[in-house]
């Protein structure tokens, strides 16, 4: 249950200058359920099973935020600067604040030149805070199901994750037919949250054999993770007919990108890291490079005609590059062909028809993982119709 008010007021005290300010008061409570542990079936071949929970499993919340924001228009109007923050007082974090710097500068028409800095920060989740599992295990040895431990893996502790993002671009029309854009990031992340994982060996009494050795695994979350990610992406879109006899308009866009992420552990265990009580490792997975999740490279084209009577045509192709780990797995890299008709017989009415995936049955994109299904996607058609009022 949310209950959320907000006000924003915007001025203009000089013909150069405008301002923006806001407020915003969130007060919410939640409540999750969970079944009770002994209706679940342990894992046949692992002989237990981890039952997800919040603990507590009510809680509320109140968030507070405001902002200002403060836009110039100098020279001319040819340089433009933005110069804002919001600052947030919440129960997870506490108070934080986001400060952001934009800059524009126009030489002439056909250029523009840009460049901003700014603070974000992402704060803890209600599982982050509160996420807890139940083991239950099953043993021969031990008769029926029972509980095993409770492992808290959410703590309130954990703090904000902190982003410092720079990013600059040049947006040029060096004809009336050709358009190019160039933009570029370089994001320096600091406390992001990770598993610390720790275990502890304990004595299970069972009816037949006495003791049984039980080693329980502890995860608890913690700020112990830092990164860069950078990349960049240019686009080119080109017109290539107008006002012709049967094609009205023809244009063609097309688009690279390039992602690279890389992130460390500055602290704590991984479960490559532990060991039973006889000295064997627990996890057989050593920790994985954690910047191998990413697909550096996209390509993408699209060319879109509208034609004589209102018909439109829309050829998209696109190549994402693989994935070199997920899991344990690698995502392929993989081409899509997407095709699109329209009409608009009316101002007010829109009717397509499309497919995405027009030459492929169905490809990859993710790969399944702890708690997370892989997606696949298929070929999908689409019929549609809009009216406009």
């Amino acid at each position: 249950d949310t209950v959320d008010v907000e006000v924003k007021h915007q001025i203009a005290p000089l013909p150069w200058l405008d301002l923006v300010w806001g407020a915003e008061y969130r007060h919410r409570r939640d409540h999750a359920k969970t079944a009770n542990p002994a209706s679940f079936t342990p894992n046949p071949s692992l002989g237990l099973v981890d039952v997800l929970t919040l603990l507590p499993s009510t809680r509320t919340f109140d968030l507070l935020n405001g902002f200002m924001q403060a836009e110039a228009r100098v020279w001319e109007e040819r340089l433009r600067i933005t110069l804002g923050t919001k600052f947030e007082d919440n129960d997870m974090s506490g108070f934080e604040v986001q400060p952001s710097l934009r800059m524009a500068f126009v030489p002439n028409e056909s250029m523009t030149v840009w460049a901003s800095v700014s603070r974000a920060v992402r704060t803890p989740s209600r599982a982050g805070d509160d996420f807890a599992t139940i083991n239950i295990i099953e043993n021969p040895s031990l008769g029926d199901p029972r509980l095993i431990a409770t492992k808290d893996a959410g703590t309130r502790n954990v703090e904000a994750e902190d982003l410092m993002a720079y990013e600059a671009g040049v947006r040029v029309q060096p004809t009336d037919w050709i358009h190019l854009d160039l933009a570029a990031f370089y994001n320096d992340y600091h406390d992001l949250t990770m598993y610390d994982v720790s275990s502890v060996p304990i004595n299970l009494s069972a009816a037949m054999s006495g003791t049984v050795p039980i080693t329980v695994i502890n995860r608890v979350l913690k700020n112990n993770g830092s990164g860069v990610a950078w990349g960049f992406e240019f686009f080119a879109r080109v017109h290539l007919l107008e006002d012709h006899a049967i094609v009205k308009k023809w244009w063609i866009d097309a688009t690279y990108s390039y992602i690279d992420v890389d992130l460390d552990r500055d602290a704590g265990n991984h479960i490559g890291n532990l060991l039973d009580g006889e000295g064997n490792p627990i996890g057989e997975d050593e920790e994985q490079d954690l910047g191998r999740t990413e697909s550096h490279h996209t390509i993408g084209m699209r060319s879109h005609m509208n034609f004589d009577h209102n018909l439109e045509l829309d050829l998209a192709y696109w190549y994402v590059g693989a994935v070199e780990e997920v899991g344990d797995q690698k995502v392929d890299a993989y081409h899509r062909f997407d095709f699109r008709v329209g009409w608009r017989p009316t101002e007010h009415v829109e009717a397509s028809f499309s497919v995405e995936n027009l030459f492929d049955a169905g490809h990859d994109e993710w790969n399944s993982e702890l708690f997370i299904a892989g997606t696949k996607v298929p070929r999908t058609f689409y019929a549609k119709i809009i009216l406009g009022f």
